[in-house]
């Protein structure tokens, strides 16, 4: 019987203890909710407090502008003490940096109504029109921009672009006018008058206009080719080399600049001097090699164009030019021995390059492998010439003494 009483006794002080630690532990739990409840109350109240607007500035400014439409997401637009100015201009500037040209548009909108009247937010909206294509609506905020206007060369040129956009010819030129007249040591203005001319193909416009430019300012490459498409367009090829030239004196080794004067003395039929001017490009792009060996052979220089031919890096071109300068020598044993570098090349495939060489073997009196050649072509026109090569080789045979 002892032993049963201690037992329960201690049963019964086992049960005590064990409500008295569920009773802790739950208090304990009370105790940990209670101060969650406080730190989020704080919480929240140091966020009341918090500027987003200012984090949002301090965010622009460092470059994270997607952090900074974040945190202005979370301004309560409700509250009417809101610097409303500050948050849509800030938010306009974000989504303009990150590309969201309409969702800025719609900030900056929003920031005028406030009573934004800073004429910088006119110009953001001005650009920002301009890259949605709404040029209307652009040129409106451009004209809205006050003294900024009348400050800023690169708006004028917008406002003219604009116009140019919506083919409003006379309202582009006039504003062109304007701004030489506002900004009369700016050649920009005068220079764009010039593409505008080009584009309209008014060349005779363009070459006085560009003229104007000249005398005001110093020419790009591209202007200096621009300007001789223009003299170009006016039949006035000679006025153009004489461009060029003065522009091979201030870009000596411009390629483009070469290429175009190379190429209008082609069209002067100059081709010994085209040829020269090749050839010295040839030295620092080799590819020009082929250009200049063309125009030798042209004028039956035809040791300096085989020279030239060497120094060719495309081997089929260089070979299938060979072939041309070597014909055109009368060299026809000389083409007949090139029946391998022509098969390995592919060019034999060619049924105009199988022509050239059967014109060849039929000059060595080769007829036999002429006809050949002749006979695997297929193409219409070169097959008619063909048909008249193997009626000369029937004949040849018939008469050797005639050929």
């Amino acid at each position: 019987m002892g032993k049963t009483e201690d037992i329960l006794q201690a049963e019964v002080i086992m049960s005590k203890y064990s409500v008295l630690r569920d009773t802790a532990l739950v208090f304990i739990i009370l105790c940990m909710f209670a101060a969650a409840l406080a730190y989020a109350a704080e919480k929240k109240e140091d966020e009341s407090k918090l500027d987003y607007i200012a984090v949002a500035v301090r965010l622009c400014s460092d470059g994270h502008y997607d952090r900074a439409v974040k945190v202005l997401d979370n301004v309560d637009l409700s509250n009417e003490d809101i610097d409303f100015i500050t948050y849509y201009t800030i938010r306009g500037m974000a989504e303009a940096r990150l590309g969201h040209y309409q969702a800025a548009v719609d900030s900056f909108r929003k920031s005028v109504n406030h009573g934004q009247t800073d004429s910088s937010v006119y110009v953001y909206l001005s650009n920002l029109y301009f890259k949605l294509n709404q040029y209307e609506n652009a040129i409106e905020f451009i004209n809205h921009s006050g003294s900024t206007l009348l400050s800023d060369p690169k708006l004028l040129l917008l406002k003219a672009e604009c116009f140019w956009r919506l083919k409003r010819y006379p309202e582009t030129f006039n504003t062109l006018e304007a701004a030489s007249e506002i900004f009369p040591d700016e050649p920009v203005f005068v220079r764009q008058r010039f593409y505008y001319f080009l584009q309209l193909q008014l060349y005779r416009r363009a070459a006085e206009a560009a003229e104007h430019y000249l005398a005001k300012g110093t020419p790009s490459v591209d202007d200096y080719i621009a300007v001789a498409n223009a003299l170009m367009g006016t039949k006035q090829v000679d006025k153009a080399i004489i461009f060029l030239e003065r522009a091979r004196l201030v870009y000596p080794y411009n390629k483009r600049v070469i290429v175009a004067l190379a190429n209008l003395y082609v069209k002067k039929r100059h081709f010994i001097t085209a040829a020269g001017l090749f050839e010295r490009l040839s030295f620092m792009n080799p590819g020009y090699a082929r250009d200049a060996a063309e125009l030798y052979r042209r004028n039956r220089r035809y040791f300096h164009a085989l020279y030239l031919n060497s120094r060719v890096p495309d081997q089929k071109a260089k070979i299938k030019q060979k072939l041309a300068i070597l014909l055109d020598m009368k060299a026809f044993e000389m083409v007949a021995n090139m029946r391998l570098v022509l098969s390995r090349t592919g060019l034999l495939d060619d049924d105009n390059i199988r022509y050239a060489y059967a014109y060849a073997l039929f000059f060595t009196g080769n007829y036999d492998q002429a006809e050949k050649y002749l006979k695997q072509i297929s193409q219409r026109e070169v097959f008619q010439k063909a048909t008249g090569l193997r009626e000369m080789i029937e004949k040849c045979r018939r008469e050797p003494d005639q050929c």
